[in-house]
């Protein structure tokens, strides 16, 4: 059995960390290669000399069976549609740390990458395709819809909702019995106090809509490459502590 890891951005290379760890273990998988269509490979010449790393239709054409793929995409969006256009083609791999903390009646669907202390508590139920990075912890009683990101250490608590696609940006607190509607973005270091409604972003302490969010200037990321081309866009401060942004706006 192969593993392909799909991305070799920050995210694919700390997934290759994890896999390597896991199949130290469990020696499933006779090898590990990335999949990247857009990625830089020259800047990561200390993995390329030993991994192989393959366009999606070379890919394609030379790996039909015994392998599974894992998504490295730390964005919902990218996971939903990198998912759709694999799933008939290709087993997804569920990637979870033994370190991580996982109760016996929770339920994790195919595909999950779970770092390292993470927590997922009793009867909590994780859909497709989920991302849950270093302390994120789950828990009792929620439901986390499919692709959605739990960013490092953010905490939800009891009878959570999330929809599907949900991005949780890092040390954000979610209330218990909070109901989050699918495609929405809770910014980085936020307290969710109240429901938000599908496609919102919200951030701050406590949490509030934003109708026109902060902008910044960020580098462009390609579309499921996970590097970053030269191309300057100008794009919603979501994942960003909103403290210092708000105080910060000459940055801007």
């Amino acid at each position: 059995m192969f593993l392909a890891i799909y991305g070799m951005g920050g995210l694919g290379r700390e997934t290759l960390d994890l896999a390597y760890y896991i199949n130290s273990k469990t020696h499933k998988y006779e090898r590990i290669i990335f999949i990247d269509d857009f990625t830089d490979i020259k800047s990561y010449q200390y993995l390329t000399d030993s991994i192989e790393v393959l366009s999606y239709s070379k890919f394609h054409k030379q790996y039909k069976e015994n392998v599974e793929i894992t998504i490295a995409q730390g964005m919902p969006k990218y996971r939903q549609d990198i998912y759709k256009s694999i799933a008939q083609c290709y087993p997804l791999a569920s990637l979870i740390h033994p370190n991580a903390t996982i109760s016996p009646s929770a339920k994790i669907s195919h595909g999950a990458i779970v770092f390292q202390y993470a927590t997922i508590s009793t009867n909590t139920i994780l859909g497709k395709n989920i991302l849950v990075l270093p302390n994120a912890n789950i828990t009792h009683d929620c439901m986390i819809g499919s692709h959605s990101v739990l960013s490092y250490g953010t905490t939800i608590c009891g009878n959570v909702v999330l929809g599907e696609s949900v991005y949780i940006a890092p040390h954000s607190v979610i209330r218990e019995r909070i109901q989050i509607g699918g495609n929405a973005i809770i910014g980085m270091g936020s307290v969710v106090l109240r429901n938000i409604e599908k496609n919102q972003v919200a951030y701050g302490n406590p949490a509030k809509i934003q109708h026109n969010p902060i902008k910044t200037l960020f580098r462009h990321q390609d579309k499921w490459g996970g590097g970053y081309n030269n191309q300057i866009t100008t794009i919603p401060s979501l994942y960003l502590h909103s403290t210092y942004y708000t105080s910060h706006k000459d940055i801007v």
